[in-house]
């Protein structure tokens, strides 16, 4: 009888903790058998297969590189994503509150943080099921399984950590705010400012601060992340740094939120209308420092003298390749004098000689510049090189041998080799009629279970 006793003190002094799972159920059937994330889930599918079919069929869009369709649909589902989880949590607690089902909930034995915690797992669970649907139409567009891979990975990892902001952010904001449009307008003003930097023109992202800003607007370092690893072939390791504004962020709100706002949750909110000026303080000031990203930029003015006797040359000179294709080659260095070279670094240039935007290497390589060292007289330094085709074009690649100038107020004379001529053709690479079945299929199949969902709330017992 004791051991019963024991037994049932335990279970009931535990029930509390699981309070969170039963409010994550509740909040995640209201989601989903209400209906709400499945339509979302049905036009963000339409509005990928709309997407997918026009790369199909269109005969410019047709010829995107396979990255770069890939990138541009993980862009998009990491946008709706976002914005998703932002309105969803800004109206997990001020709707309640308006409506004075707060509280009731806040009678219930679940703790503050169980009530925020259960919240908060049903307003990130439809990201979940809108990277299984974007896995689908990633994989007609990388037709590579180490691309697809590796982009619904990162897309993975990188969007949850997002989401986990946005979601956080919009939750904080509906505990804190007095009424359900100030929590929505907190959000989205909030979300669009941080959103600014990625409208940026690109002269306007260059610069210490161009840069800085990029490093710290969560968003855009994310982007900017993904799009140098997918996109231009660059180590996960080299671009981490541009992780560290989305992580930490990311367990900044998520301590506010589980640590110090969550427990204090309440039926008013404290966010009273002394405070505006000091937010909008802090929105002038983030707007200042985004504007100074436009007034960012260097100049360098150099002074040139001649160099040692130096030679470079490549063991290529014209390839008719297409898009997506790589090229690797190699180049030499030799010291024609008598005397050894000064230390010797070799930097790759390429040229658009189409109508278009200049190219930038770091897009084009993994590796723009390599290091020959000092060379003896006579001596000969090989280096190796890959392009990866981008666009279609037709591009001269020329690599410059530049000797150091040994004293902080001299320069030195580049030596350029000849041009490599690049002719790259587009390629078609998804067939519309191979596309049709998914870009129908998935929508068809979102809208049936919307349906049947629909039909039985309305059929169930009341």
């Amino acid at each position: 009888m004791k051991d019963t006793e024991k037994q049932l003190a335990k279970s009931s002094s535990s029930r509390p903790k699981a309070a969170w799972k039963v409010i994550a159920l509740k909040e995640c059937a209201a989601l989903w058998l209400g209906g709400r994330a499945l339509l979302i889930l049905l036009m963000f599918g339409i509005f990928l297969s709309i997407t997918t079919y026009l790369l199909a069929s269109n005969g410019e869009l047709s010829l995107i590189p396979p990255k770069e369709a890939v990138f541009m649909l993980l862009k998009n589902s990491l946008s709706v994503g976002v914005v998703m989880s932002l309105v969803l949590g800004a109206d997990s607690i001020s709707s309640e509150r308006e409506r004075g089902s707060l509280e009731a909930l806040l009678l219930t034995p679940a703790s503050r943080r169980q009530i925020v915690l259960g919240k908060f797992l049903a307003i990130i669970s439809p990201w979940f099921a809108m990277l299984a649907v974007s896995a689908v139409y990633m994989y007609m567009l990388a037709g590579d399984m180490q691309l697809f891979l590796t982009s619904i990975i990162l897309t993975g990892l990188i969007g949850t950590t997002l989401v986990m902001l946005t979601g956080g952010f919009g939750l904080l904001a509906s505990i804190r705010a007095k009424s359900n449009r100030s929590s929505l307008a907190i959000s989205i003003a909030t979300f669009l400012l941080f959103a600014l930097p990625t409208l940026f023109a690109g002269t306007a992202q260059t610069g210490a601060v161009g840069k800085l800003i990029k490093k710290l607007d969560p968003f855009e370092a994310s982007l900017h992340f993904l799009e140098k690893v997918i996109v231009n072939n660059r180590g996960i390791v080299e671009m981490s740094s541009f992780l560290t504004s989305p992580i930490v962020l990311t367990v900044g709100v998520l301590i506010a939120l589980f640590f110090v706002f969550g427990p204090r949750l309440n039926l008013f909110g404290v966010w009273e209308r002394k405070n505006n000026s000091r937010k909008g303080l802090s929105v002038g000031v983030f707007i200042l420092v985004f504007s100074l990203a436009f007034l960012a930029g260097s100049s360098v003015h150099a002074q040139f003298s001649p160099s040692s006797q130096l030679v470079i040359d490549s063991n290529l000179r014209y390839k008719d390749t297409k898009t997506g294709d790589k090229i690797n080659f190699k180049t030499t260095v030799t010291n024609m004098s008598a005397t050894p070279s000064k230390p010797l670094i070799i930097a790759m240039n390429i040229v658009n000689l189409s109508s278009g935007d200049p190219v930038d290497p770091e897009d084009w390589s993994p590796k723009r510049t390599q290091d020959a060292g000092t060379l003896a007289p006579g001596e000969i330094a090989e280096q190796s090189w890959t392009i990866n085709t981008i666009l279609q074009g037709n591009y001269l690649v020329y690599l410059a041998v530049i000797p150091s100038p040994g004293k902080s107020d001299t320069d030195s004379l580049p030596v350029s080799s000849p041009a490599v001529h690049l002719l790259v053709r587009g390629q078609a690479r998804l067939n519309p009629k191979g596309v049709l079945p998914v870009v129908v299929g998935v929508p068809a199949v979102l809208a049936f279970l919307l349906v049947a969902i629909k039909m039985r709330i309305r059929v169930s017992p009341k």
